[in-house]
């Protein structure tokens, strides 16, 4: 009966200033709106599992006495097979040259620790057919040179635990470097490596949030409108949904929590268990507004519909926040971003579809008296 009642006079204060709450949601959402485009992307293993295991122990413990570094990025120079004229053997003294120029310039880097390639192992003074021996006769320039002679490396060795943006900074100055390096032409040049995958693989994760998602609405657009019928109606039951998602989206952005390829499938998830509160609601108003008129279904709605999508909530909401349990890092963040997700839906459908159709209900009210007085004159 509290929470009947609570929900009681929430209706009532949403049928007298609606106005009011929807400007008070609209702000918030604002604010949600600039931490979602600030929502970071980890693609790095480590940080999803717990960090006090013995091997991720002993790996740290290396890495702070040790100064050991696992990050890497990999310059490939290989045969360009789209161009009959492209150079074969990488062993090409002047290739040779301007690798070793590369990675001269690179070790200069503050987050370089080291550069590995095979113009380590050769005299470059030397004649082309002393260089291949030199080659030949170093079983280290095997791992750096493909049997063909149509692929060698060059590793950059790079400091662990550099943020992204620092990450980005390194890329875009091994790319500089290349692109003001003259190369033989035939070549191909191309990167490589755990940092440039995580880059890649993070933005992959935004893409691929982003047409889930879409996907996701366009799906529920769909059924809602078979469902209704009627565009106003379909708009109204999805705001939850929508508000729902960019609320938490903000919300990881603003706690610092950092989507995963794991958490990419949340605001899927968001969307199945959010469509139902407003489903609810809006079937409830549309019985209730032939009987009793649209603002005693509203306070209806609100009231009867809004107790039980609420316990609905609580216990969704519990069986999610029973991950904070695990030890992985990654199920705890997705606990609480579904938990989030349906704890904002729940608030969406009832503090906002109300306000909203009590506005168009006024509208259609004083529409139609107008047009009443101007039948009568």
């Amino acid at each position: 009966m509290r929470l009947e009642n609570a929900l009681g006079k929430i209706a009532e204060i949403e049928r007298k200033r609606p106005k009011t709450i929807l400007a008070i949601f609209l702000v918030f959402t604002v604010i949600m709106m600039f931490g979602f485009g600030n929502v970071e992307f980890d693609t790095d293993f480590e940080n999803q599992v717990p960090q006090d295991i013995e091997s991720i122990v002993a790996l740290n413990e290396i890495r702070d006495k040790l100064g050991g570094a696992t990050d890497s990025i990999i310059i490939m120079f290989r045969t360009d097979v789209e161009d009959e004229y492209s150079l074969k053997d990488m062993r090409n003294k002047e290739l040779l040259k301007s690798i070793d120029s590369i990675t001269s310039q690179l070790e200069d880097d503050d987050f370089v620790i080291s550069t590995r390639s095979i113009t380590r192992m050769v005299d470059l003074d030397s004649e082309q057919s002393e260089i291949n021996q030199q080659i030949e006769d170093s079983p280290a320039s095997m791992g750096m040179l493909s049997s063909d002679y149509s692929l060698t490396t060059a590793t950059i060795i790079i400091a662990n635990g550099i943020n992204s943006e620092q990450q980005d900074d390194l890329l875009k100055k091994i790319e500089k470097t290349i692109i003001n390096t003259k190369i033989p032409s035939g070549v191909r040049v191309d990167l490589s490596g755990s940092v440039v995958l995580s880059k890649e693989l993070g933005q992959s994760i935004g893409s691929s949030t982003g047409l889930v998602t879409i996907l996701g609405f366009i799906g529920v657009f769909i059924v809602l409108f078979i469902l209704f019928r009627k565009f106003s109606f379909v708009f109204i039951t999805t705001i939850p949904i929508i508000l729902g998602t960019i609320w938490t989206f903000g919300t990881l952005a603003y706690s610092g929590i950092p989507l995963s390829t794991q958490l990419t499938g949340v605001f899927s998830i968001i969307i199945g268990l959010g469509i139902d509160f407003g489903i609810h609601i809006i079937h409830r108003f549309k019985e209730d507004r032939k009987r009793y008129g649209p603002d005693r279904a509203i306070y209806n709605s609100v009231k009867n519909i809004g107790k039980g999508i609420t316990l609905t909530s609580i216990t969704t909401i519990i069986g999610f926040l029973a991950l904070l349990a695990a030890t992985l890092p990654l199920l705890r963040d997705f606990s609480i971003a579904l938990s989030f997700g349906v704890f904002y839906s729940l608030v969406a459908a009832i503090g906002v579809i109300p306000p909203i159709i009590i506005l168009i209900e006024r509208r259609r009210k004083r529409k139609v008296k107008k047009e009443k007085e101007k039948t009568k004159k």
